[in-house]
């Protein structure tokens, strides 16, 4: 299975979130207050992930929970007492997944996401060196978003504004189509109208 932190990571401020559009332009020119409405939820953690091993040379993302590794070597004594620098919070990938799964639902809620377009997206995931996996997992769902109720029926409470939030992101509301997805998708979530908007109001 991909990496879906690092999928998350790029849709949000890689060159994968210029081609699938939204208002994911405001993380990609570094808008502040954006990444700061953010936090460290999940959404937030996956942009300091993704910045923090985009910059550093030779660094790859944390393997999935499990995976078998040696241990880490024993710090020597001088500095056995220094405190290290926080390395980035792994969020869950099933969770990771389902936010990135989302973005691409909401990208393509007013039904315009043509041939040329989706063309486009994939091109940039191949740029970005995703990989096949990834590329197949785009393109699949591209050609057939889940609905608003299978996201929410997928998720659990504690996810309703993260996934709500990625929409946000993701979506330009000027269209019947995306307003009206939009509203399923916060009814499915079980978001009263007032969550809805302090969430908004955060982003805008």
């Amino acid at each position: 299975m991909f990496d879906a932190e690092a999928l998350l990571g790029q849709m949000l401020t890689g060159s994968l979130g210029r081609a699938v559009g939204g208002n994911t332009a405001r993380l990609l020119h570094g808008d502040g207050g954006t990444r700061a409405a953010l936090g460290m939820g999940l959404l937030g953690v996956a942009i300091a992930a993704y910045e923090h091993y985009s910059a550093t040379p030779g660094a790859s993302p944390p393997p999935p929970p499990g995976a078998g590794s040696p241990p880490p070597p024993p710090l020597p004594p001088a500095a056995a007492t220094a405190t290290p620098p926080p390395a980035p919070v792994a969020a869950d990938r099933g969770d990771a997944l389902l936010l990135v799964r989302t973005m691409l639902a909401a990208a393509a809620a007013d039904g315009c996401i043509d041939a040329d377009e989706r063309a486009a997206i994939l091109m940039r995931a191949d740029q970005a060196g995703l990989g096949a996996e990834v590329r197949a997992f785009l393109a699949n769902e591209l050609a057939a978003p889940p609905s608003p109720q299978a996201i929410a029926a997928a998720s659990r409470p504690e996810l309703a504004e993260p996934l709500y939030t990625a929409a946000l992101l993701a979506i330009r509301v000027d269209t019947a189509q995306e307003s009206a997805w939009l509203a399923q998708f916060g009814d499915a979530l079980g978001l009263d109208d007032a969550r809805r908007a302090e969430i908004a109001r955060r982003l805008a």
